[in-house]
């Protein structure tokens, strides 16, 4: 990470000059590049009013650098002019002097969690007595979890070693990394769009929210650049506990038909996928907007999968023609737009619908029923439509529901990637009652 390190740059719509400046970015923050001049830069009112796609150059310490779609924050002209850009993802290890020239073959990054959740290791203790123990190490082969015609993803096993003469201490350590490879060369907008896809899937097996903000690209072979993802704030977990929905053995097994349903589906479902992941990010203070984001969720969800009109197409369309046959046009008028969704069923009706055909015990678990989901209906429409507020659920009940309502969706959506419906609510039981157990 840099602070205030100085660069010479080369701005995307200014070719011919070269500025220096102040390079700033640090984990979890924006970027920032402050260019000074004692004389007033007429160009950078042309900067200022046009889209930047990157700037490229070269800092005090030799490191190249390529800032992508930075944006021109203050501009102050006193004794000097300054300038600051701000940014949130930069190359570091090449100055490209066209983005869109650059193409990804494949890139490499870490989650949080990953050494937990992905167990087995290259470690082996052997003849371990008081006073002697053969430690063994072997790199494990990668373990490849899914291939098409387009890309293939691999978890890959890495070896740190350290060896300090005073005090004598050897470290070793092991840690996982995921790749993705393509069979054709990708832009970086394409490669990133797809690790966030993938990583959103661990996110919902894991039932942890985490993206990567520090992606490696290689060229020709080598991995001999890092991009850094300033928007990405990776999860720390003090004392090193991870408790995971499903184990990674599990997941293996179907990995190839899950992932394989879940690049599919992503651009059709992403309004269902980004319910389920906003709410990793949720503390519980917004109770009533995240209880109306998952009735949403749950709505979307029936509609996509199981959706079941009231009436027939064909049915639906000959009671329009006769409710419009024996009105005139101005009373038409007034309820035309109302007849465009009397076709879909309800909140209410939905939720039935998905219980019968998920229930089991995880529902059972959940306290999920009939009674529950009109609820639900009456709470949603109280705080949509100002509708009467008796038989809804209580403010400081609605995070417990919400929690519910996600859990419930995350099974339902997991079943839909290829999960087996016996195996899956038997993990999710589990985790539920170890990490769930305050919910009533």
């Amino acid at each position: 990470m840099y602070e205030n390190e100085f660069c010479e740059c080369t701005f995307s719509n200014l070719l011919e000059k070269k500025f220096t400046g102040l390079l700033s970015f640090g984990e979890s923050k924006d970027g920032k590049l402050i260019i000074k001049s004692k004389e007033a830069i007429s160009e950078f009112s042309f900067l200022s009013k046009n889209n930047l796609e990157y700037i490229y150059g070269r800092t005090s310490n030799g490191k190249l650098f390529t800032i992508i779609n930075p944006f021109n924050s203050s501009s102050t002209i006193d004794s000097e002019a300054r300038y600051t850009f701000i940014f949130s993802d930069i190359i570091i290890g090449k100055a490209i002097n066209n983005i869109k020239d650059l193409e990804i073959k494949k890139v490499e990054f870490k989650l949080n969690g990953i050494d937990f959740w992905i167990r087995n290791s290259g470690f082996e203790l052997k003849n371990d007595t008081i006073k002697t123990f053969d430690l063994e190490y072997k790199i494990p082969e990668s373990i490849n979890i899914f291939k098409n015609d387009e890309l293939e993803i691999d978890v890959n096993y890495n070896i740190n070693r350290n060896f300090n003469a005073s005090p004598k201490t050897i470290t070793f350590n092991e840690y996982k990394t995921f790749s993705i490879s393509f069979i054709k060369p990708v832009t970086i907008t394409k490669a990133k769009s797809i690790i966030f896809r993938f990583c959103a899937l661990i996110n919902l097996v894991t039932y942890m929210f985490d993206q990567p903000n520090e992606i490696r690209i290689a060229e020709d072979g080598k991995f001999n650049m890092t991009l850094f993802d300033l928007n990405k704030n990776q999860i720390k977990i003090k004392g090193g506990v991870y408790n995971f929905l499903l184990n990674f053995s599990k997941f293996q097994l179907i990995s190839q038909v899950t992932i394989s349903n879940w690049l599919t589906n992503y651009s059709r479902d992403e309004h269902i996928i980004q319910i389920l992941l906003s709410f990793f990010n949720n503390n519980g203070i917004n109770q009533i907007g995240s209880f109306l984001e998952i009735c949403k969720g749950l709505e979307s969800f029936n509609a996509t999968y199981h959706n079941q009109p009231i009436r027939s197409a064909s049915e639906f369309k000959h009671l329009k023609e006769s409710i419009k046959e024996k009105l005139d046009f101005e009373e038409y008028s007034l309820i035309e737009n109302s007849l465009i969704f009397a076709n879909n069923p309800n909140l209410y009706v939905r939720l039935k619908i998905l219980y019968d055909i998920y229930n089991g015990k995880l529902f059972t678990k959940l306290g999920l029923s009939y009674d529950f989901f009109d609820l639900i209906k009456n709470t949603r429409n109280y705080y949509t439509h100002f509708s009467k507020k008796n038989k809804i659920i209580p403010l400081n009940n609605l995070h417990h529901t919400s929690i519910k309502g996600h859990f419930a969706l995350t099974f339902m959506y997991l079943c839909i990637l290829g999960f087996e419906k016996e195996d899956l609510e038997s993990s999710m039981l589990s985790y539920f009652d170890s990490n769930f157990y305050f919910v009533v």
